[in-house]
């Protein structure tokens, strides 16, 4: 299920189909994400993670930059929203 979830909202995010909000609503990153504790650090780690995932996938170089400052901004905004310590 949290692959499904992932990969519709994915989807839909880079711009394709907006099936997970047909199939689970409304794509609340925010709010799904402010229970938790979302630092600096634990967002460096998160996107370290992003960005060791894209170099193993068949992507070129500018494909990942982007997706990888898009993914930061994402990443940030939920910092930016989540619990701090």
């Amino acid at each position: 299920m949290v692959r499904d979830k992932l990969t519709l909202f994915l989807c839909g995010w880079l711009g394709g189909p907006r099936r997970y909000a047909e199939k689970y609503g409304p794509m609340g990153l925010h709010m799904s994400h402010q229970k938790f504790i979302i630092n600096e650090a634990e967002r460096d780690a998160w996107l370290l993670c992003m960005e060791r995932a894209l170099q193993k996938q068949p992507y070129s170089e500018e494909f990942i930059e982007y997706l990888l400052r898009q993914l930061f901004v994402a990443a940030e905004r939920i910092r930016m929203t989540s619990r701090s310590e």
